[in-house]
């Protein structure tokens, strides 16, 4: 029913403030647009993280060495006990 006659809800509103801090709507408003910024903020930084690997030729996540991180679990697997 939920599917066919819609849930009575905006797309993509899953319940904005469910420990309820915003007690009035200007601050549940000012809450909203805070948090996209942050999104946003979030969604540029990762952009820079996927170009920084591209660009330098790294793996993503860039500048992991699997070398180096295999080397590690091999000298951990010598050191530990039987």
């Amino acid at each position: 029913d939920q599917m066919l006659g819609g849930s009575g809800r905006e797309p993509g509103d899953y319940g904005f403030d469910p420990l309820g801090f915003a007690s009035d709507p200007a601050k549940k408003a000012d809450l909203q647009m805070k948090e996209l910024a942050n999104g946003r903020l979030a969604m540029f930084a990762f952009g820079g993280f996927v170009t920084q690997s591209v660009l330098t030729g790294n793996t993503f996540p860039y500048l992991f060495d699997y070398q180096t991180a295999g080397d590690i679990v091999a000298i951990a697997a010598q050191g530990a006990s039987p």
